[in-house]
């Protein structure tokens, strides 16, 4: 069964690596996660590529209104992006959201 959806879209952390990540040989470079996001875009696989709002402003106004205290770190100790949980959930355009991790795969039989 297919689903209206209103928007897909894709928020990419570009924050330096943290945590367990840092040490991942196999971890691609910036320039291949742009090109990669570019053919999501052209392939009409996504609406819409942001870049997570890492500033100041951002940062102190989300964890205050989800956690409702301030905190310096982005990312937890592994290096999962937090702030770029949250954001994704702040930037949308709609009453209601699905977020998908990187890690998850979805599979829909064929008709």
């Amino acid at each position: 069964m297919q689903f209206p959806v209103y928007q897909r879209l894709l928020a990419v952390d570009t924050a330096p690596l943290s945590g367990d990540k840092v040490n991942r040989s196999e971890l691609g470079t910036m320039e291949q996660l742009c090109n990669y996001c570019n053919q999501l875009l052209d392939s009409d696989v996504v609406d819409k590529v942001v870049d997570i709002d890492y500033s100041e402003n951002l940062h102190r106004k989300v964890y205050q209104k989800h956690f409702g205290r301030q905190t310096r770190q982005t990312h937890n100790y592994k290096g999962y992006p937090i702030l770029g949980s949250l954001f994704a959930i702040e930037v949308v355009e709609s009453d209601y959201l699905l977020r998908i991790d990187n890690d998850m795969l979805f599979h829909q039989e064929p008709y």
